[in-house]
């Protein structure tokens, strides 16, 4: 089963593109979708899930990591939609936090982030008293956190159940979960320290960083004119 915010290497605009021309376009998508209408809302969620049918986005794959932001959005309408009795609004907050977390799977899934983090790092050395290439490389490992957290559950969770653990107290099942949960992760970080203290890592070490190519000029185009209809509309 594929696991969710992993990268697949592709040979697709997206996976072509530049990593600092993704997350422009990243962030774009997200103000536009912050402030859109009902009507755009739905534009951009139908608009990233075509991008998501053209590079084959696994997302029935993702099974249970899907359901935790299925869970968040239903959760996002009913709170809203029964605290303010305006199902329209509920309806559209809802429709905006699918919109950003799909814009977020496809950039997890077309971007390397070790790419990412070499890309940005030049760029934070320009701004005086920064470690540019020192805060990439904190940027890259903190990233590398998230599908290990949802690896780990998943793993603490099926070995839970294997046991007939969740068939008892709840409350008591639910503390055995989380503490299986951190005691795993943790175990899991200090092996990916060793790992890096094996290769004697520097996060000050300066590492080739990806050109920018004809390929980013519509992408930079078409997260550019989303930052003027959003100011402009």
């Amino acid at each position: 089963m594929a696991m969710i915010f992993h990268y697949r290497e592709q040979d697709t605009l997206l996976g072509r593109a530049n990593p600092l021309t993704k997350l422009f376009l990243l962030l774009s998508i997200c103000i536009i979708s912050s402030g859109a209408t009902l009507a755009a809302a739905i534009a951009i969620l139908v608009l990233l899930g075509g991008v998501a049918a053209l590079i084959r986005l696994p997302l029935a794959s993702y099974g249970r990591d899907l359901r935790f932001f299925a869970v968040m959005g239903l959760l996002i309408l009913l709170v809203n939609g029964l605290s303010t009795g305006d199902w329209a609004l509920a309806t559209l907050l809802t429709l905006r936090f699918l919109d950003i977390i799909l814009a977020a799977i496809i950039f997890s899934d077309t971007t390397d982030f070790w790419d990412l983090s070499c890309s940005i790092a030049p760029v934070l050395d320009l701004i005086p008293f920064v470690h540019g290439w020192r805060v990439a490389s904190a940027i890259q490992l903190t990233i590398m956190l998230v599908p290990m957290v949802f690896e780990v559950t998943e793993q603490v969770r099926d070995a839970q159940q294997a046991r007939g653990a969740f068939l008892g107290n709840p409350v008591r099942a639910l503390a055995t979960y989380a503490s299986q949960v951190m005691e795993t992760l943790l175990d899991k970080l200090d092996d990916a320290s060793d790992s890096l203290d094996a290769r004697l890592f520097d996060p000050d070490a300066r590492r080739a960083s990806l050109p920018m190519r004809a390929g980013d000029l519509p992408l930079l185009v078409l997260g550019a004119g989303l930052l003027v209809v959003r100011y402009l509309c």
